[in-house]
């Protein structure tokens, strides 16, 4: 090629034009999905749903917590419970050997001296009052049971309205679930009795007419049996709870014990059943007090829940990853 021919010119290719697309990438309402094939997945599932909350139309993203009170000893709440009776409320919380009045901003010291901080409460209206039993018998509903669960998961329901009378109280029915996750692993829900277990969280409804294989697909918490595993498995010796939050329209399950990096807790919308998990809180139990949600920490604290867009302070971060 000669030096002219070298600095000449050349055409340029004409420009291909580029076409642009819009495209609408649907919300995932039915929030972390994994009993579904990832490459097959139908719209609106999340494989990761962190500190993102499933609604009706999309997610939102969950508010921080602050601090409510402080424990005087820096040991773990391992249970709490509400009493509410017209505009007189409190909320109390329990470690190893104290139960304290958590109502206020300055706990206050109730007992003294118990061996196990593990409490579980019911209340019971009558006509002379309101109080807090051990245990209430059935009878003031339209179809009301007596459950009794055993830690080895084995069941016995009872029906009637006195104990001490043969004509009146017998036994329904014996049967068999996997082992509960603790004392307050248990929510009412509907009409219906719902169990935090090893496997998922069991309907008692579904636990009377269907067998071991049947019942894991009847699980709420199915579409997370793999999430729920590693928990159960990793956080197995601690009490777990279940706590209905009505005004944020969505049901908390305590994932207690782990690390800072490794603390987390589930939320599933009552509504939908779309479930998602929020990150950082460490919640070893829920109290609810005036609509308000609070929860206790392994540090002898009590956080008050969706305050703020910090985490007591901290910065948090939110990820998803849609299917």
């Amino acid at each position: 090629m000669s030096q002219h021919m070298a600095f000449r010119r050349q055409p340029v290719p004409q420009q291909v034009a580029q076409r642009h697309q819009a495209m609408t990438v649907p919300a995932p309402t039915r929030g972390i999905i994994e009993s579904e094939n990832f490459s097959f997945m139908q719209p609106g599932a999340a494989i990761i749903c962190d500190n993102w909350a499933p609604t009706m139309r999309g997610v939102k993203l969950r508010g921080g917590h602050i601090r409510w009170c402080v424990l005087p000893d820096p040991l773990p709440v391992l249970s709490s419970f509400e009493y509410a009776s017209g505009n007189v409320q409190y909320m109390f919380a329990a470690q190893q050997t104290k139960l304290y009045d958590v109502t206020a901003a300055t706990p206050v010291l109730v007992k003294g001296g118990q061996l196990s901080g593990n409490y579980s409460a019911a209340q019971l209206a009558t006509a002379a009052g309101d109080f807090l039993t051990a245990v209430n018998d059935a009878g003031d509903g339209i179809d009301d049971k007596c459950v009794f669960a055993t830690d080895q998961g084995e069941l016995l329901i009872f029906t009637g309205s006195n104990p001490s009378d043969p004509n009146n109280w017998r036994q329904e029915g014996r049967y068999q679930i996997p082992p509960p996750m603790g004392i307050n692993a248990h929510i009412a829900l509907g009409g219906d009795l719902l169990i935090a277990t090893v496997d998922g969280i069991v309907p008692v409804s579904a636990a009377i007419t269907k067998d071991a294989e049947q019942l894991d697909l009847a699980m709420i918490s199915h579409n997370i049996r793999s999430l729920w595993r590693t928990e159960a498995i990793a956080k197995r010796t601690w009490q777990w709870t279940m706590k209905r939050w009505d005004e944020y329209g969505g049901m908390f399950v305590t994932w207690p014990g782990g690390t800072p990096g490794s603390q987390y807790c589930a939320i599933v919308n009552t509504g939908t059943g779309a479930w998602a998990r929020f990150t950082g809180w460490d919640a070893t139990c829920f109290i609810r007090l005036r609509g308000d949600m609070f929860f206790g920490t392994q540090a002898g604290i009590i956080m008050q829940a969706d305050r703020t867009g910090y985490d007591d302070g901290v910065p948090y971060v939110a990820s998803i990853l849609g299917g």
